[in-house]
């Protein structure tokens, strides 16, 4: 009897343990005038930065743009230095300038770049703010395009101005380059690149990269992640908040959400939500909303809708025109941007693929190199699993 009471009681307690997650409130706990201060406090910084960032891209573009756009000739680029004295060199800048368009080769004769220098502590809000303006300015013109890039310098210890690392001047030249290259593109692929804001075109890796090499950086997804404010900075309260552990769990076993619905689908072979991935710009334009249009994208001016779900389409990978070029080759992708017909269309033509059969192979390759595949434990999981070692695992943690 005693023994069948005890058993009983076990029973009980680990049926109570497991249901208490189930009908405890869903809401947390609401947060104390404190932490409501600093959330506001930290959405409101967040909020200035994009502003100060745009408002130094505006001023750059009014006071740089206009004095550079005569200087911007076809054939080899110039560096142009503005706001360090009339001495000023970057012979680094330079060197890497000319190492790309030597790579290059011939170019379009109707395509003018220019790279612009600029310097960022003229502008004295920046001790508020994260990041500086880093992009291009593409207008088209009646007598060709004109392609604009502009980098954030400064002055070093030798007295020459530097940019900082490499690639982020290779990303803001990537689009001027691929335009060079292959000269003003078709009506389709031309909407297409003015209505994601060039954000395909972020990489050079096509000029001097193997068809094997693996682009976007260390281990990127092939998805742009996408945060709102809110998902910048949760507040871990109650036994969260003390429990690093915990969150460790749940960050290895949530599925790679980061990739969105048609991220996820597309890596599992979904063509047609690899097709929308690529030709939907909505999240671009609203998080651009307020910006010239000849504007490139930049991660540092984009506003953050509060909107963004699972279902809202990512672009792709900056990196995605830069891995077309490198597995297909350069005379196919000249067919393909040079083309007169609907964009789907024009792909097919080209490369003798449907869109969404490449960008699926594209992001499986690109996600099962990335960073997440290889040191997180969950696989692309469409829709919710359980499997029976969570139960174990539900038991201790609610124990605990």
């Amino acid at each position: 009897m005693a023994l069948m009471l005890r058993r009983l009681t076990l029973v009980v307690l680990v049926v109570v343990a497991v249901m208490i997650p189930v009908l405890r409130s869903a809401n947390p706990p609401a947060p104390t005038e404190g932490e409501g201060r600093l959330e506001r406090m930290y959405l409101l910084r967040q909020r200035l930065n994009v502003a100060l960032t745009r408002f130094e891209a505006l001023i750059t573009l009014d006071s740089v743009a206009k004095p550079a756009s005569h200087l911007a000739h076809p054939g080899r680029p110039e560096v142009q230095i503005r706001g360090f004295g009339a001495a000023a060199r970057a012979p680094a800048a330079m060197t890497i300038v000319d190492d790309i368009w030597t790579r290059l080769g011939r170019v379009d004769s109707t395509i003018r770049v220019a790279l612009v220098i600029y310097n960022h502590d003229e502008f004295g809000f920046r001790p508020e703010q994260w990041w500086s303006y880093a992009g291009a300015s593409i207008e088209v013109e009646s007598g060709g395009t004109r392609c604009l890039a502009f980098l954030p310098g400064n002055r070093q210890k030798d007295g020459t101005i530097g940019v900082g690392r490499r690639d982020v001047l290779e990303g803001v030249l990537a689009p001027c380059v691929m335009l060079a290259g292959f000269g003003r593109p078709g009506p389709a692929v031309a909407r297409w690149l003015g209505s994601t804001r060039y954000a395909a075109a972020g990489s050079t890796a096509w000029l001097n990269r193997s068809r094997s090499f693996i682009d976007g950086g260390s281990g990127a997804m092939p998805w742009m992640a996408l945060y709102a404010y809110q998902q910048d900075r949760q507040s871990y309260r109650g036994i969260l908040s003390s429990s690093s552990l915990a969150i460790s769990i749940a960050e290895v076993l949530t599925p790679p959400y980061a990739l969105g619905a048609y991220g996820l689908r597309c890596t599992d072979g979904d063509w047609s939500a690899c097709r929308t991935g690529i030709l939907d710009s909505t999240v671009i334009a609203l998080s651009t909303r307020g910006l010239p249009p000849e504007l490139s994208y930049s991660g540092a001016l984009l506003d953050r809708p509060m909107h963004w779900t699972l279902g809202t389409p990512r672009p792709p990978g900056e990196w995605w025109l830069s891995d077309l070029i490198r597995d297909q080759g350069r005379d196919k992708f000249a067919k393909f941007w040079k083309s007169p017909a609907p964009f789907e269309q024009a792909f097919q033509d080209a490369f003798g693929e449907d869109l969404g059969a490449w960008t699926h192979r594209w992001s499986v390759r690109q996600w099962e190199n990335s960073w997440f595949e290889k040191y997180r434990v969950t696989p692309r999981v469409l829709g919710a699993t359980l499997k029976p070692s969570w139960m174990l695992i539900t038991i201790g943690w609610t124990g605990l």
